[in-house]
């Protein structure tokens, strides 16, 4: 029996084709007539079809959009994914929250409850270094006793171990890590260097003010 190895490798490039692009009718129509195997239709159609779900299944996106989507400037159909992409962690992170020395004792976790209206305070080091955070509901019983103030430093009483986010991340995973935690605030870092404090809220308001915007165009 006589296998057409110009048969084979017609069909071959449309699957590869296929694969890569994730346009199987482009790659069936291409390779037919670049190749003049319009006989070719029906196994041309099954393994474009095969790479097609096979790729798909194996890597979500195409050579194309895989680094815009690593990017978070893929278009989606999903509206909630589009919103997400045009926010940038770094231009809605707050900067106002008063932050602590590790050095510090309690008095001045007193002075600056006294000037701040937030009940977190991220705790660093001299070199703006993210050491901690110390949240106001677990730390108030302390506020109230005097005699403790020189006594207890800021590190007896904060949180050591605390969820952060990269100055760099999409907004998607942040808003992902907000839903699987619960939280309403994470503590924004380049690096380990404290930037600031991403809250739920920020994020809505802002989500809601683009959906405005974009609505009003239509």
């Amino acid at each position: 029996m006589h296998l057409s190895t110009v048969n084979f490798i017609a069909v071959g490039m449309a699957g590869i084709l296929s694969g890569l692009v994730r346009a199987p009718l482009t790659s069936i129509f291409l390779i037919a007539e670049v190749t003049g195997g319009y006989v070719l239709f029906v196994p041309l159609m099954l393994v474009s079809a095969v790479s097609f779900f096979i790729s798909r299944f194996l890597e979500p996106y195409s050579i194309y959009t895989k680094r815009l989507a690593q990017k978070g400037k893929l278009m989606s159909e999903d509206k909630d994914v589009n919103t997400l992409n045009i926010l940038k962690l770094k231009d809605i992170v707050e900067t106002d929250f008063i932050t602590l020395n590790i050095a510090d004792d309690i008095s001045a976790l007193v002075a600056a409850f006294k000037e701040s209206h937030r009940n977190i305070f991220p705790v660093l080091d001299k070199d703006n270094n993210l050491k901690g955070l110390v949240q106001l509901e677990k730390a108030k019983k302390y506020l109230f006793k005097p005699e403790l103030f020189q006594e207890i430093k800021i590190v007896d009483i904060m949180d050591k171990e605390v969820i952060t986010v990269n100055i760099n991340d999409s907004m998607i995973s942040v808003m992902e890590l907000f839903e699987s935690l619960n939280y309403f605030n994470l503590i924004v870092l380049d690096g380990n260097r404290y930037v600031g404090i991403i809250s739920r809220s920020n994020i809505i308001m802002h989500y809601r003010s683009i959906i405005k915007k974009t609505s009003n165009l239509f």
